[in-house]
């Protein structure tokens, strides 16, 4: 499905946002962060929310995942049920310098 995604732009020790906006509502039941790979070095979230919009309203993901690991870590947030939402977005503290490779919207296996 096709996705806009707005560019994230953050000094370090401030907050970032990326937002995922589809055509259409998708299912979702996962947000999913994958980092970039940075040889050599962690993961660069030094705190990370999600948040999915469901009927125009932002509703906040559950769950805080195990950050500081290694570069190209994949950090999940699992809703309590599946929503058909519009948009995703995650927002993270920027601790050493971030790079993300996807945010993806997955539905229930």
């Amino acid at each position: 499905m096709p996705a806009d995604l707005a560019t994230m732009r953050a000094r370090l020790d401030q907050d970032a946002t990326v937002t995922v906006i589809y055509a259409e509502p998708v299912a979702v039941a996962v947000v999913r962060v994958v980092e970039c790979v940075k040889e050599g070095r962690a993961g660069g979230f030094t705190s990370l929310s999600a948040e999915v919009e469901v009927g125009g309203a932002w509703r906040a993901v559950p769950g805080t995942p195990s950050l500081g690991g290694p570069s190209g870590s994949v950090l999940e947030f699992a809703l309590d049920e599946p929503v058909q939402a519009s948009a995703v977005r995650v927002t993270g503290r920027v601790g050493s310098g971030v790079s993300l490779a996807e945010i993806d919207a997955l539905a229930a296996e």
